[in-house]
């Protein structure tokens, strides 16, 4: 990613450390079973100074990567998150929502700072009660 414009990732607390963060900490919630789990993508960007329609292109860009419905999605100004539950999620999503990000990033000459992707295992039972929330 290009020192200053495009895809960023802040090192505020990470210092050479940009990389994505597999949660460990996180504890299980609804009263699930572990053994049917998906995952709680949380993206952490700082205010995007940007015009709406870019910042919309930008939550497009994210999705697309994905591939999930809207309701998989909730977007708030500093918190994206995505709902995985379709199995094994692959690192290589991660790394083409990345180049997805950068290329709207450097379309439009802006920063988008990143400071932090948190991949948290989450139970089948949170992940669906979230997508029946964004419905």
């Amino acid at each position: 990613m290009s020192a200053g414009k495009g895809l960023v990732y802040s090192r505020k607390g990470m210092g050479n450390d940009t990389s994505w963060i597999f949660d460990s900490y996180s504890t299980e919630a609804f009263g699930s079973s572990w053994g049917d789990f998906g995952y709680e993508i949380v993206l952490r960007p700082e205010e995007i100074r940007a015009p709406d329609s870019v910042v919309e292109e930008l939550k497009e860009a994210l999705m697309k990567s994905f591939g999930l419905s809207p309701e998989h999605y909730r977007f708030e100004p500093t918190f994206w998150r995505i709902y995985w539950d379709k199995g094994p999620l692959r690192a290589s999503m991660l790394k083409k929502c990345e180049k997805a990000l950068n290329k709207v990033a450097v379309k439009y000459d802006i920063t988008f700072m990143v400071n932090g992707l948190i991949i948290q295992p989450r139970p089948m039972g949170y992940i669906k009660k979230h997508i029946e929330w964004n419905e």
